[in-house]
């Protein structure tokens, strides 16, 4: 993961997929950056949320990622529009 210091000071938020990229998104955030750091997955309406990886779930497994993701995402716009 790559999260430029321009990227971190300029933008509002910054969603993680995990526990541990939320971690490390707050350990780069510089001092000052007013971007809030958030779980994709605290977005989900059917509450999942931690984004897993879907390498080991089989076609099953990026399935259910891709519709998770697509639930956070549209909850997103839902809020921030």
């Amino acid at each position: 993961m790559y999260v430029s210091h321009h990227r971190a000071t300029s933008l509002p938020r910054l969603h993680a997929s995990s526990r541990d990229r939320h971690a490390q998104l707050h350990s780069i955030r510089p001092a000052g950056s007013k971007a809030e750091v958030r779980l994709l997955g605290s977005f989900d309406p059917q509450g999942e949320s931690i984004i897993e990886d879907p390498y080991y779930g089989g076609i099953d497994g990026f399935q259910h990622n891709f519709q998770q993701v697509m639930r956070c995402c549209n909850e997103i716009l839902d809020q921030y529009q």
